[in-house]
């Protein structure tokens, strides 16, 4: 219990603590703690805080994000493909290794239903890309998303 607690207070120093936090503390806590390969994932440093592989499949999405120049995310809703591919992309603007960033979503549900919706083209593409765009407001702030969007940056 000391080293969950101690644990806890750490998480507190350098993320918010939720309750999927504390959830993951816990399940880490009945494991014996992290694991070598967990105590070495560095995490992704954004301007508004930092994002951590929750699991062993996240961690391996993240390597393949970071060593291939294109990586195909697929699984489940929910197990933070989107989320974690935009921080990547956050990451990796901060450092300046990349200077710009094209959002698009695989069109499953698009197809000639968005003839039916109103609108323009980007109209009816944007509740597709709704996700992605809550998670760079969230890792960037609006002001500086609609900045880069202007500038063309994220496009």
């Amino acid at each position: 219990a000391e080293q969950t607690t101690a644990r806890a207070f750490q998480l507190a120093e350098a993320e918010e603590v939720t309750p999927e936090r504390v959830h993951l503390a816990l399940r880490e806590h009945d494991r014996g703690g992290p694991t070598e390969e967990e105590r070495a994932d560095p995490g992704i440093r954004l301007p508004r805080g930092g994002v951590r592989a929750r699991g062993h499949h996240q961690r391996q999405y993240l390597s393949n994000i970071h060593s291939h120049d294109l990586t195909f995310g697929v699984g489940p809703a929910g197990t933070g493909k989107t989320y974690l591919a935009v921080a990547c992309a956050v990451e990796s603007l901060q450092a300046q290794t990349i200077h710009r960033v094209v959002l698009v979503r695989p069109a499953v549900e698009a197809g000639e239903r968005l003839g039916f919706l109103p609108g323009d083209l980007t109209q009816k593409v944007d509740p597709y890309l709704r996700p992605m765009y809550d998670a760079l407001y969230e890792m960037l702030g609006f002001d500086r998303v609609a900045r880069f969007i202007e500038r063309n940056v994220i496009e």
